[in-house]
């Protein structure tokens, strides 16, 4: 996972949460801290996290996992939709000498990930888009973005240079009949980073040749004109549309990168 905050102590009805984040632009994480022991009121208050958020990614967090909290997880994990994914995890905290406090995760339950793999990508269609994703990937990896290897099969993503912003592309399975290729940036001051990217949007647009939308919805998203496809397509037109998707995710994180790189150095440093 490449998990990016969205907010501590978020609000669900009157309790809150620890952590929520996001893995990509469509799994909602929720993260639940417990300094002690594991208790049914903490398993209650997880799954309450989970539905008011639709996870997509539970995680439990505690410094001691009781054998029926790891039997729950794991049958949770067995009888859930396969799209929600459940984790069980202990912490540790270790010194050497007189070294600061090191934490030590050890996973104790998760999904049996390669057989929901396996189940998601059973259909033809669903493999049919991984092998697409997959190309694009291996000529990413040609190109130098080494840092992504394996695709996944709804959607995909290079990282920024700059933390919490990555550029993504999907294409679509059915209608509507869409590919698009866009920028995401999720911190606390990505408005702030979308207003000054915007201060200079006629030369960017210029650049890139074509109008962009600009979206402000906690995250930000500055994305380009979609293209008309569909993982369904002929191989002829799917082999452009894969071109059509390297061509315009280079030529974005071109155009970008460098402004990105420069609000980042132009910003004050955190306190603490």
């Amino acid at each position: 996972m490449d998990l990016v905050q969205v907010q501590q102590e978020a609000p669900v009805g009157r309790f809150s949460l620890d952590i929520l984040a996001t893995d990509g632009p469509e799994r909602t994480v929720v993260i639940e801290n417990q300094l002690e022991a594991t208790n049914h009121s903490h398993l209650g208050q997880l799954l309450t996290y989970a539905a008011g958020n639709d996870a997509r990614i539970v995680i439990w967090i505690t410094r001691e996992f009781g054998d029926e909290h790891r039997a729950a997880i794991d049958w949770l994990n067995t009888r859930t939709r396969e799209e929600v994914d459940f984790y069980g995890v202990e912490v540790r905290v270790f010194k050497i000498g007189d070294s600061l406090p090191a934490p030590d995760f050890r996973l104790v339950a998760r999904p049996n990930t390669w057989s929901r793999q396996t189940r998601r990508t059973a259909s033809p269609e669903s493999e049919k888009q991984r092998q697409f994703h997959q190309q694009i990937v291996d000529r990413l990896r040609k190109n130098g973005h080494t840092n992504v290897t394996r695709a996944n099969v709804e959607w995909n993503s290079i990282r920024s240079d700059v933390p919490d912003s990555r550029y993504f592309w999907w294409i679509a399975r059915g209608q509507p009949r869409s590919v698009q290729v866009y920028l995401e940036i999720r911190t606390e001051n990505s408005v702030e980073i979308l207003s000054s990217l915007e201060a200079h949007k006629e030369t960017i647009e210029a650049e890139l040749g074509t109008k962009l939308e600009w979206k402000r919805h906690g995250k930000v998203q500055i994305i380009l004109p979609g293209r008309d496809a569909s993982i369904n397509d002929p191989q002829e037109k799917l082999n452009k549309t894969g071109n059509w998707i390297f061509d315009h995710l280079l030529k974005l994180k071109e155009v970008f990168e460098p402004r990105l790189k420069q609000i980042e150095r132009q910003s004050p440093p955190e306190a603490g």
